[in-house]
């Protein structure tokens, strides 16, 4: 049974003229509008141009006709079977939305267009062994704070040159399956950073980008550092060469406060390893303090600083002995002679009572 669906069901919020076409630029800033806040994992696919007379079946199993021209999308949530259409009329820009159950993909969406998508990603975290990112680069292209580095890998080969362990090996990854992001990048002239929060969307076939939103500890006190280096990866579905992945940096401040952290020339570690000693060390007072499994991880944090600016830190940790571990930072630093707060945190499997954390701190480029 067909039915010809009315004219409007869901009101525009855009202000367009009555009388004006719209066009395929604007339909998809419409639809895009629609999905803002959709947090589960989706890509938004387009009809090339406008169609008339497009006929679907509905949640309901009913077979229905549009008699009107408009632009024709569809939603592929990754991780559910049911999708649904939005499609937006070309005289006006109303929006009609249909949801489909148990539907596959439209058998001819290869050949549809790439508006956007939240891309699927899970952690790739190096805390659950004795392994840390090394030979990072923490610049981009053009050298500063909003210019991170993104390392896009697809090899074992490829990671095996950014990570040093010292016992164990790697959480392995298929990479005929997964990509590998690994980002990294400095904060100077800072705060520390609290956190990291990432989201992945897809703009385009090809086209991908990477919010970062770096968030940061937001009460200065004279136990503040001025430089910090950072790194994480995230591992999502195998991307293709051709993939062009731009990243967009942000940064917030929180109501926690770093304090009570020693800092010296050569460098200062303080091993946490509980809730009640991170409450000496960090407070919040807006919101919550970092979540650690102290059960399972220690937290160290190295505090240092230098009488010329620092440039950038190094960290790798070395397995000495039986129960001892020595962590080595190395600091480069600059000519300039103004002197810089630096500090390291790093994440490792829980340490037991009689295991020996030891400080090995260098600067290469000093003579």
């Amino acid at each position: 049974m067909k039915k010809i669906f009315p004219l409007i069901l869901v009101p525009l919020l855009s202000l367009f003229s009555v009388s004006a076409q719209i066009t395929q630029a604007e339909a998809d800033s419409i639809v895009k509008e629609r999905m803002n806040g959709e947090t589960k994992p989706y890509t938004i696919y387009a009809k090339e141009s406008a169609q008339a007379g497009f006929e679907i079946t509905t949640i309901a199993n009913e077979a229905l006709e549009l008699d009107y021209s408009c632009w024709i999308y569809y939603i592929n949530f990754t991780e559910e079977v049911n999708g649904k259409y939005l499609m937006v009329k070309e005289s006006n820009g109303n929006i009609l939305e249909i949801n489909t159950r148990n539907d596959e993909n439209p058998d001819d969406l290869a050949a549809w267009r790439v508006v956007m998508g939240i891309i699927p990603f899970v952690e790739y975290p190096l805390f659950d062994s004795f392994c840390v990112w090394t030979n990072l680069s923490y610049y981009g292209p053009h050298p500063g704070y909003l210019h991170p580095h993104l390392q896009v890998i697809n090899s074992n080969e490829e990671l095996e040159q950014y990570v040093s362990c010292a016992e164990g090996s790697y959480p392995k990854i298929d990479f005929s399956k997964h990509t590998l992001l690994l980002v990294s990048g400095i904060v100077r002239k800072g705060l520390p950073i609290v956190s990291i929060c990432k989201n992945l969307l897809q703009l385009s076939a090809n086209n991908f980008r990477l919010d970062v939103e770096l968030q940061l500890f937001g009460r200065p006190n004279i136990n503040s550092f001025t430089l910090e280096c950072w790194g994480f990866a995230i591992l999502t579905s195998k991307m293709d060469e051709e993939s062009n992945i731009a990243i967009n940096l942000t940064n917030t401040t929180t109501s926690c406060e770093l304090m009570n952290i020693p800092a010296s020339l050569y460098g200062n570690l303080t091993i946490i390893n509980s809730q009640s000693e991170m409450n000496h060390y960090i407070e919040c007072t807006d919101a919550p303090a970092p979540e650690i499994d102290f059960t399972k991880h220690t937290l160290l944090i190295v505090g240092g600083f230098f009488y010329n600016n620092v440039w950038k830190t190094q960290n790798q940790l070395i397995k000495k002995g039986v129960n001892h571990y020595e962590l080595d930072v190395a600091v480069w630093i600059t000519s300039e002679t103004e002197g810089d707060k630096w500090i390291v945190k790093l994440l490792i499997p829980k340490l037991a009572p009689d295991d020996i954390v030891s400080l090995n701190v260098h600067h290469p480029n000093w003579k």
